[in-house]
């Protein structure tokens, strides 16, 4: 029998964070893996988000060709209203591929595979953005018996700090149970804890610690289940690292004059707020009474409270509306900022293509130099139009300018308020970069090596090629035979091109309780 393959996925997971607790003696099932494979920093999608990051890793199809761009997709005719990512890339997904080739496989945890889709020889556990109360396996059958062993989790539950930590072996439950049920060739599974925690918890460093240890120690019971002939996989979708200081694009372009802003009576609530706020910044006042963390909590309440009666769009309420109704000035609004989840991206208000568009197609390419040249003044910032960056039937759907951070500590943020262009990060607060893992250990790999960067659509061309698979001529990725010595039967193989036998789906647009997601996914950090 062929040899099998074991993809562990670590959300968020970063060499930066593995190598310091590997060398302090944490993560000797990890490190194990490393020392016996060959290991490469795994470049994620733009945005470097769960999803399209999760999606692209397991299809090997960029943004633009899944139609995936931030945990909120965009709902086209509409004002910029957005709903959460839903599977729509199933069929065309590593273990649906496996599976009409006959090859018995399991998908456990994955984000943004829901809703789940029936393939043959697959057994499948959606997992985070999976509303409660859908269903969420494949074959149906599947639910109730995790559910009467109590293997079922709800990715996006607001955890205390035990809860963080002990996330992990509830995963491990579900992905123990899953890979011992039934003979397979290719399983993967996803630790969604090693992410979440960094944002709910973010000044932990001792908890975060020892949820990586608890994540070492299921990834050995996962190992125990291998053979000598047998390859693993250790993957991620996305780095994480701290932030210094944030950019927020939306004050500046109303700033500048390009985003219009709807007036509001003010409140006394208001007034109090902006008090506060000027003796926040005011280089005169620096004193117990205005630099502690009552003051900055009662600054924070009449931001929420703010936010709340007003809708306005931002981080500062925990809530992002449907921009329609924010306060925005559409008629005086030339551009303005999108966070779909830590995915940075600059819209343009066109006519034609928004009911209350304010930019005429005439003007599209000038006022969208205008807008990259106001951006690329700012110190640390990256803008690129958006088909530099997409080539796919859904590139319309992207922003028309994509913006990122030279450098990690540069966060950017879509926040109204009146806020400074630029503010520093006075408390620990965590964010993600492009920078994942990927480790391959198993027969003919070359132990040891280190190599150069990989795209994130690498991993699945590379895991098809391993599994004696065909690759889809329309993959964005390529097979990564430089994992593997020269004589290796992997290598030696030649890499099958081969036309794609199924395609993405088009409508996302499910009836799903989408509110009661988003307010989890704010809840956890997700949503800015």
């Amino acid at each position: 029998m062929a040899g099998r393959l074991l993809i562990i996925g670590l959300d968020a997971g970063t060499f930066d964070t593995l190598d310091p607790l590997g060398n302090a003696g944490d993560l000797p099932n990890i490190r194990g893996i490393m020392a016996r494979g060959a290991r490469s920093e795994l470049l994620s999608t733009f945005p470097p988000t769960t999803s399209p990051a999760w999606p692209a890793l397991v299809t090997g199809l960029g943004p633009a060709k899944l139609g995936f761009f931030g945990l909120l997709n965009r709902k086209p005719g509409t004002q910029y209203e957005f709903s959460v990512a839903r599977n729509t890339f199933d069929a065309r997904s590593l273990w649906a591929h496996a599976g009409r080739a006959g090859i018995a496989s399991v998908a456990c945890g994955v984000p943004a595979t829901f809703p789940v889709f029936e393939s043959p020889n697959a057994s499948v556990v959606s997992g985070m953005l999976t509303p409660n109360g859908q269903p969420r396996t494949a074959p149906t059958s599947l639910e109730a018996e995790l559910s009467d062993l109590g293997l079922v989790i709800d990715w996006e539950e607001l955890r205390d700090l035990d809860g963080s930590v002990a996330l992990p072996d509830d995963e491990a439950k579900l992905a123990l149970h899953m890979i011992d049920r039934a003979p397979w060739r290719v399983f993967i599974t996803v630790f969604r804890a090693s992410d979440g925690i960094f944002h709910t918890h973010p000044a932990e460093p001792e908890a975060h610690r020892e949820m990586f240890r608890r994540i070492d120690t299921h990834v050995g019971a996962l190992l125990s289940r291998l053979d000598a002939e047998d390859t693993v996989m250790l993957v991620s979708d996305h780095g994480m690292t701290p932030a210094r200081e944030f950019l927020h694009v939306n004050a500046l372009f109303w700033r500048s004059g390009l985003l219009g802003r709807r007036d509001v009576a003010a409140t006394a609530g208001d007034r109090a707020l902006g008090f506060v706020e000027r003796l926040k910044q005011s280089p005169l006042v620096d004193n117990r009474f205005v630099k502690n963390r009552a003051t900055r909590g009662l600054a924070e309440a009449l931001r929420q409270r703010r936010a709340n009666r007003t809708l306005d769009f931002g981080r500062e309420g925990r809530r992002q509306p449907r921009l329609s109704e924010a306060l925005i000035d559409w008629a005086n609004t030339m551009c303005f900022f999108v966070d779909l989840g830590y995915g940075s991206g600059v819209y343009l208000n066109l006519k034609g293509r928004e009911p209350l568009g304010a930019v005429g197609p005439a003007e599209y390419d000038d006022t969208r130099k205008l807008v990259s040249d106001l951006l690329e003044l700012q110190e640390g910032v990256v803008v690129r139009r958006r088909e530099d960056v997409y080539e796919g039937p859904f590139s319309d759907r992207a922003p028309d300018l994509l913006v990122s951070a030279s450098r990690e500590s540069l966060g950017l943020s879509g926040r109204l308020l009146d806020t400074p262009v630029r503010t520093t990060v006075d408390v620990p607060y965590f964010h993600h970069t492009r920078r994942g893992i990927w480790v391959v250990a198993g027969p003919g790999v070359e132990a040891g090596a280190s190599l150069p960067a990989h795209q994130i659509v690498d991993v699945c061309p590379t895991a098809m090629h391993l599994l004696g698979l065909g690759v889809p001529d329309d993959v964005d990725g390529r097979v990564a035979l430089e994992f593997f010595r020269n004589e290796s039967p992997v290598r030696a193989r030649e890499v099958r091109i081969v036309a794609p036998d199924a395609a993405i789906a088009t409508d996302d647009s499910g009836e799903y309780d989408d509110e009661a997601i988003k307010d989890k996914l704010r809840g956890l950090g997700y949503m800015h």
